[in-house]
């Protein structure tokens, strides 16, 4: 989570028309304005800047407090809203984030590296002392919007990303900036400017992705010019006191998990109640579904923004779990997002109760042995990789693990990610950039997947080779994202490589070192498959464990067997849908071998019928 003080920037997009006026000033005299209405040459002496204010976010009130260095543009941004915490900053070579519970992360992925660069800039007024922090300033033109003109300067800084500064024409004062977050872009609007011993500071912010109820906004309430600075004040702060470890004598558990659609499931003690059944993923968050905090008797507040690979958004609430145990492995006073996931209980076939993953990764060293379907966790203070793989050094891109790779010789940073059932999805701005669709005559878009936000969409091909590292995986499917919006949206990431690919190994996770471990297993040399039967097929609502048909591939099986979108398949090979289970289902339509006939008993708007699928390969 960002907050927004004085020239703090959280990104958006903001619709104006052009401005038909006066002969356009150039970039140079913007700034140089600019800077005169905002103080002029007493900023020449100021060398930091200490801001302090009230914080509201999703639903919930707290205070912040940023320290920043006004040449170098280091900076240190604290926040504290009750449920959610933390800090995140910038030294001046690293970026790095705080969590609630006192975990340091230096963000190391592309887009954060970038992120931080353009914080730099602008927290250091390099837009008016280019020697400090060098970029490319161009006059994008003029604006008019509800009768207020503005002059609009794009910026990229050096090893930056571009934003667009608007300038105010009538005084001279930045009033938003907008800039690419992710896979949104978000604008923050800066008001209510006070003089401060001859500065004009903003002492108000908004920052907003177009949606209001998840606006973050922020109210300061004093500013201190040039405050007593310590050397390693901008320095990512020690580590805190421990929160996990293991019950009585043992320093490593081994625990069965479920491999599902794909999805690691594990049984997971939430306060001492359960087990409850959670996904395991890499780099996802603690969540539970209401009913489970219902059921331990929490207590929700606020309404953040939840995203996921589709383009939808939900509400998120935020609660605290006091005791979090995987068999004797625990994990103490750790923040739980609630957030319904009915929705995918009917992808999933099953009921899904929440998701765990990052917090664990980060305080244990977790081997997947996909062969047994167990997971090991060990201590981090004791253990030490004794087996056969080299290993692969990996940043953190947010919370998810990112590794130097390529697809058939294009490089490219790739996710790690347990939590996806593909072999590896290729995001939209590296498929565009390198003509993937082309170049790999890949077929129509269809669903490639399903997420919080909703079905994700795509183009499906064969590649060659995959790398991660030094580890390749021959001829995986690729599963070409045309999303517009949400996590595969973004430029910075090449692609999310899933369990397709990771479960051809045993693969141990060291995210306190950040380094990973492959030890190809018997399934290694399998060719990879995909869905031959040319349908997405989710449970039917209502319908006692009957499946229905969302989408069906044009020209492939399913729609040659007249089976169309709408329609329920209520019996396989004579047994009924609901005995056989959605997971069963799609595992065989995904692994059967082609040529296999399967008789699908259909309930259909016509009337009831059969149809007999024979499944091929479609990639």
């Amino acid at each position: 989570m960002k907050y927004v003080a004085s020239l703090l920037v959280i990104l958006g997009l903001v619709a104006g028309g052009s401005w038909a006026g006066p002969a356009a000033l150039t970039a140079a005299q913007v700034l140089a304005r600019a800077k005169i209405a905002q103080g002029g040459s007493a900023w020449d002496a100021v060398s930091a800047l200490r801001y302090s204010g009230e914080l509201a976010a999703g639903g919930m009130q707290g205070r912040f407090d940023t320290l920043e260095d006004a040449r170098m543009g280091a900076y240190v941004d604290r926040f504290d809203i009750g449920a959610i915490r933390g800090a995140n900053g910038f030294d001046g070579a690293s970026a790095w984030s705080q969590d609630a519970s006192g975990l340091v992360r230096v963000e190391g992925g592309a887009e954060m590296r970038a992120a931080a660069a353009s914080e730099a800039y602008r927290r250091s007024r390099s837009f008016w002392y280019g020697d400090r922090w060098p970029a490319e300033v161009k006059l994008a033109g003029e604006r008019a919007e509800n009768g207020r003109r503005f002059h609009v300067l794009t910026i990229m800084p050096r090893d930056g990303r571009a934003f667009d500064l608007w300038v105010d024409a009538a005084n001279d004062l930045p009033d938003r900036v907008v800039q690419k977050d992710g896979p949104d872009v978000r604008t923050t609007f800066y008001s209510d400017y006070r003089n401060v011993s001859g500065l004009k500071i903003a002492y108000a912010s908004r920052a907003t992705t177009g949606n209001e109820k998840y606006d973050t906004v922020t109210k300061t309430a004093a500013v201190e010019i040039n405050p007593a600075v310590e050397a390693a004040a901008y320095a990512p702060p020690p580590p805190p006191k421990p929160d996990s470890g293991f019950e009585g004598d043992t320093r490593t558990v081994v625990v069965p998990f479920e491999h599902l659609n794909g999805h690691v499931y594990l049984q997971v003690m939430l306060n001492g109640r359960g087990p409850f059944r959670l996904g395991f993923d890499s780099g996802g968050m603690n969540l539970i579904v209401p009913r489970v905090a219902k059921e331990l008797g929490l207590a929700a507040s606020g309404a953040v923004e939840g995203r996921g690979v589709g383009e939808a958004s939900e509400d998120v609430a935020i609660a605290k779990v006091e005791r979090v145990n995987i068999g004797p492995a625990y994990l103490k006073d750790q923040s739980f997002f609630v957030f319904p996931l009915q929705k995918l209980d009917v992808v999933e076939g099953r009921p899904i109760e929440g998701l765990i993953g990052y917090e664990v990764f980060r305080r244990f060293i977790v081997r997947f042995d996909y062969e047994r379907h167990e997971l090991t966790f060990s201590d981090p203070a004791t253990w030490k990789y004794t087996g056969p793989a080299a290993a692969v050094p990996f940043v953190f891109n947010g919370h998810v693990p990112e590794i130097d790779g390529s697809i058939d010789g294009i490089p490219g940073k790739f996710d790690l990610d347990t939590g996806s059932s593909s072999t590896v999805d290729l995001l939209g701005p590296f498929v565009d950039a390198h003509g993937l669709a082309d170049r790999y005559k890949a077929g129509q878009e269809i669903i490639t997947g399903w997420g919080v936000g909703g079905p994700s969409r795509g183009r499906v091909a064969r590649a060659g080779e995959l790398r991660l590292g030094p580890v390749a995986v021959q001829g995986p499917v690729v599963e070409m994202s045309t999303s517009k919006h949400g996590l595969f949206a973004t430029d910075f990431v090449a692609g999310n490589v899933g369990s397709g690919a990771l479960r051809r190994f045993n693969v141990t996770f060291d995210y306190p070192s950040q380094r990973m471990y492959f030890e190809p297993n018997s399934h290694v040399a399998e060719r990879d498959s995909y869905d031959r039967s040319g349908m997405w097929v989710n449970l039917a609502a209502g319908a006692d464990g009957q499946f229905e048909v969302v989408e069906v591939v044009p020209g492939g099986p399913a729609e040659s067997a007249g089976i169309r979108a709408g329609d329920r398949i209520t019996r396989l090979d004579g047994e009924a849908a609901s005995r056989i289970g959605l997971p069963a289902f799609r595992t065989k339509m995904h692994e059967a071998p082609p040529g296999t006939r399967i008789e699908l008993g259909i309930s259909a708007p016509g009337g009831d019928k059969t149809a007999v699928i024979v499944l091929r390969d479609l990639v």
